[in-house]
């Protein structure tokens, strides 16, 4: 996985309110669209001096060295609520809902947990599996792997509840890990090279030396991840997923990582999930008891190509309710390309 750079978490005194215990939804989809519609307009004419331009800046990402969770652009203005309303493309049919803190300062996203089910997950892996391998590259030498993901948290600090803002991170990396660039949010600098490649920090030509039976893969990631997580079947499917969504796979590990996850107890097929630009599908899905939250990998239902992750509360979280998405991720873009950034690059939020 390519390594997280830290940011500086930014203290705000308002931050500790944003996450009230939600109350029930207030207002039907029809009427969050006008609300939106009436906000954004009363928004433009009070945020610029008559006559001038709307310049539309994009927020600036905050990331914290502390525990990763929701998908709620959540700043605390009047502008910044409407914003999140239109840019937050949560739907579908898990009946998911908006709902506001007492105050009105943040929306949630609260959905209805529906049930996975082991039933038909040996068919839903095979099609995962055999998109998986049709699509997966093999870079040369001197090329690079390129990724680009969007995603957003929020961080629970005790009373101190903070939430990042959605950004998406670009990275080019060499197969053997000697260089890489990588653009997160409005951070961007070359990585140092990765002497000892693991799973937590594979290469590309790391990966490609793993096992490519099922068993032996997943025993390999059990060994390696010995003592880390909420127990070792939690930890292997968070280390497959950490690969899955941040790597440009080896042909005969992408599909083959499926098919061990599949070996992993609790792993169940979900009918229906959201990623983090609204696009929906089928997941496979792993509930982490210690946690208290599930995990969902999200699969075009027609193609099953990856779209992205989610992760949902099933249990109630501190002020947070049951049913709270706390994570949102889209895997926008993974190729190969044959050069890597020299120059600074305009970042993307």
């Amino acid at each position: 996985m390519n390594r997280e750079v830290p940011r500086r978490p930014e203290q705000n005194a308002d931050d500790a309110d944003l996450f009230e215990a939600a109350g029930d939804p207030v207002l039907s989809a029809g009427s969050h669209r006008l609300l939106e519609g009436h906000l954004m307009s009363e928004i433009d004419a009070m945020a610029r001096p008559q006559g001038a331009p709307d310049p539309h800046p994009a927020p600036r990402p905050r990331r914290s060295p502390y525990r990763r969770l929701a998908w709620i652009a959540v700043p605390v203005t009047a502008l910044a609520v409407a914003a999140t309303i239109a840019l937050n493309p949560l739907g579908g049919n898990d009946d998911s809902a908006t709902r506001a803190t007492p105050d009105g300062k943040s929306p949630l996203t609260v959905i209805k947990v529906v049930p996975g089910s082991a039933k038909d997950l040996a068919a839903v892996v095979d099609r995962i599996s055999f998109a998986a391998g049709a699509s997966a590259q093999t870079p040369g030498p001197d090329q690079y792997l390129y990724t680009e993901t969007r995603s957003a948290h929020a961080i629970i600090d005790g009373d101190n509840t903070r939430v990042d803002e959605p950004s998406t991170r670009r990275s080019w990396a060499s197969p053997d890990g000697s260089r890489t660039w990588t653009i997160n949010g409005t951070w961007q600098a070359a990585e140092p090279p990765t002497p000892d490649p693991h799973m937590g920090a594979p290469t590309y030509n790391f990966l490609a030396s793993l096992p490519r039976d099922p068993d032996a893969l997943l025993a390999r990631i059990h060994a390696d991840t010995e003592g880390q997580g909420n127990g070792a079947d939690a930890q292997a499917f968070k280390t497959i997923g950490d690969l899955i969504r941040n790597q440009v796979l080896p042909p005969g590990l992408a599909d083959v990582l499926y098919r061990t996850a599949a070996r992993i107890p609790g792993v169940v097929v979900v009918p229906e999930s959201t990623d983090a630009i609204g696009r929906t599908g089928i997941a496979l899905a792993r509930t982490d008891e210690v946690a208290g939250d599930r995990t969902e990998w999200i699969f075009d239902r027609n193609t099953y190509e990856f779209l992205g992750e989610r992760t949902v509360l099933i249990r109630p979280l501190e002020k947070l309710p049951a049913g709270t998405v706390t994570g949102h991720s889209a895997a926008l873009k993974r190729s190969i390309v044959d050069t890597i950034p020299t120059a600074p690059i305009t970042p993307t939020t």
